[in-house]
Parts: C-alpha cells; sequence; structure tokens
C-alpha cells in the first residue's frame, strides 16, 4: 500500500508518494538535529493536512535490485531505485532523497522561486535597535559561521543560518526566517572561540582532528522574534575568511552590475548544480531559462533596497571590526 504524506515549506505543499513509508516518515531528515536534517537548512517542515491544494508531488518508488533514476518536469519528479538499501550503505546522507543537499531540498528551492520567494545561500543577522539586517551571501567555508559566532554575542539575532528566504511584494522586500540549526566545526569553537561555547552552551566532543568533525548547534535561543522581517537596513557581505589573516581588508563593491553578479551566481548555486545522490545517481539541475530570467529580475528588483554590499577579507577574531 502507498504512503502518502503533504509537507510545506513558506507556503510550498509538496505530496510524497511512496511505497515505503519510512523513506518519507524518517526523522533524521525532518526533525533531528543531525548533519543531514533538513533543518540545517530550513526553518521546519510543516506537515500539512490532505484537503491543502498542492504545488508539486515527488514519487518514490523503493525497488529492490533496480538501478536509480531520477524523472523530474516543474511540478513533479519521481525517483526510482533500492532505496532502502542505498539508505544503509550511502557514505553521506546529506546527498540522499530528503538530505539538506538532496533531492527533495534542490525541488523544493526551484518551486519556491515560482512562488517568488528566492533563496540566498547566506546566513542572516538581524539587530533589532537599527533593524540593521546583516545578509552573509557565500558558498561553502567563505567563512559565514564565523561571523555568526561573532556577531550573536554582540547582540544580533539569528534569521537563519544558511540558507535565507526573500520575496518582494508590493514594493515591500521581506525576509524569512531560515534555519536555526547549524553545523559548526569544532575548531570553531576551540580555537577560533572558546569563549562560545559557554554562550552557546554546547558540549565539545573529543576528537583528533577538530577541523575535520562538526556539531551540529541549536541557535533557537537566539533567533529573531520575528519569522519575517519586512523592509530591514540590507548590508550585503561577501565573507573571506582566513586564518591568520591580520587586519580586516573591507572593500565595497559599487558597480551595480558587479553586485547583481555576486547575487544571481549565489541564488542560482543550489538550483542549478547538478549532484550525485546516495553518491551512485546523477541527477540534473532543477534550472531552466525561465526560471534564471525570474532569479535576475528579482535581483534588480532587490539592489535599490540595499544599503551597502561589500567584501569583508578578515581573520575569525577580527571578522566583525568595521562591519
Amino acid at each position: 500500500m502507498e504512503a502518502i504524506k503533504k509537507i510545506g515549506i513558506w507556503g510550498f505543499i509538496t505530496r510524497l508518494v511512496s511505497n515505503n513509508p519510512q523513506l518519507i516518515n524518517n526523522n533524521r531528515y525532518f526533525e533531528d538535529l543531525v548533519m543531514e536534517s533538513l533543518r540545517t537548512n530550513i526553518y521546519k517542515v510543516e506537515q500539512t493536512s490532505d484537503d491543502v491544494p498542492q504545488d508539486a508531488e515527488m514519487i518514490i518508488r523503493d525497488e529492490k535490485n533496480v538501478a536509480t533514476t531520477v524523472r523530474f518536469e516543474p511540478t513533479r519528479v519521481e525517483a526510482v531505485g533500492d532505496f532502502t538499501q542505498l539508505e544503509q550503505t550511502c557514505p553521506d546522507h546529506r546527498y540522499s532523497l530528503f538530505g539538506n543537499l538532496g533531492l527533495f531540498f534542490k525541488f523544493a528551492l526551484a518551486g519556491l522561486e515560482q512562488k517568488g520567494l528566492f533563496s540566498f545561500h547566506a546566513s542572516a543577522l538581524y539587530r533589532e535597535e537599527d533593524r540593521r539586517l546583516l545578509l552573509l551571501v557565500g558558498g561553502p567555508g567563505s567563512g559565514k559561521t564565523v561571523f555568526l559566532l561573532a556577531a550573536v554575542p554582540m547582540g544580533y539575532r539569528v534569521l537563519s543560518t544558511e540558507m535565507t528566504h526573500c520575496r518582494i511584494e508590493n514594493g515591500a522586500v521581506s525576509f524569512y526566517k531560515g534555519a536555526l540549526f547549524d553545523n559548526i566545526r569544532v575548531g570553531n569553537f576551540v580555537e577560533d572561540f572558546p569563549e562560545a561555547i559557554d554562550f552557546f552552551k554546547i558540549k565539545i566532543p573529543q576528537v583528533k582532528n577538530v577541523w575535520a568533525h562538526k556539531i551540529s548547534v541549536d541557535m533557537t535561543p537566539m533567533a529573531t522574534s520575528q519569522d519575517i522581517i519586512v523592509d530591514p537596513n540590507i548590508v550585503i557581505l561577501l565573507p573571506k575568511v582566513e586564518a591568520g589573516r591580520g587586519a580586516p581588508v573591507i572593500t565595497p563593491v559599487e558597480n551595480p552590475q558587479v553586485q547583481a553578479r555576486f547575487l544571481f551566481q549565489n541564488l542560482s548555486e543550489k538550483i542549478a548544480s547538478s549532484f550525485l545522490m546516495y553518491d551512485v545517481c546523477p541527477v540534473a539541475s532543477f534550472d531552466s531559462p525561465t526560471s534564471a530570467a525570474l532569479r535576475h529580475d528579482f535581483v534588480l528588483k532587490l539592489l535599490p533596497h540595499v544599503a551597502e554590499v561589500k567584501s569583508v577579507h578578515t581573520e575569525p577574531r577580527k571578522c566583525m571590526k568595521g562591519v
């Protein structure tokens, strides 16, 4: 018998259908505080009632000893494979059906865009007294987490640790709460910000290589009181953090075309990239010329609302100096 479940992410509703109920009801992907959880990228995945209209459908066929295939259309994706076996043998569950870098995640980001909600690969910090929003735009290893560890004890609140959603409607810019869990390298705590261990109330594991091991940190207690922030004072930072860099070098990015290129590329990063699901099945991009044009148009509409765009080349301890 097929299992059916409807889930929503900021109003994007997907109907999940599978002959294996365990695949669409596995808490490690939807609820748990683990590396592969969707909650390290998304604020929350809500289960909705059957009568809520759906935007898209995801069909999962778990068939023993069958080669893995994925077929998709703009509002429908179908995956077939021996997923019971793949779940047991996959070396990195982030790249699974429901992992935080997997099939559903990319499909949902593409679907959110069609509803006008665009997703930066960016952390977002908010200072309530002057409504200042720092949007830290950057890919893996750029240093977004370092700014979180430095800025939160200074009074900034966390709007998102990883993906920041944004919409422009009736001339107003709204930022939506993203993930409040962050996968942080042990070295960022023990070597860069040892005082943050007590501040964030975490327990440091005993590991041989502090830079090769990450822990998931719940930043819910440091989150913004609002789930949606409308028309903040937007400052976009393009971070590059390197140990031993010395005094920060802050460079304004003033050319609108250069600003647009950085933001467009960042918005496209997750959706436009192909990946290997379970490290065995190549999955093509969910992007299209129409979607890319929508993304570029959104960037051009956003930039007039941005106060500053600047690159920050810094070392961890000094990252907030001058920002």
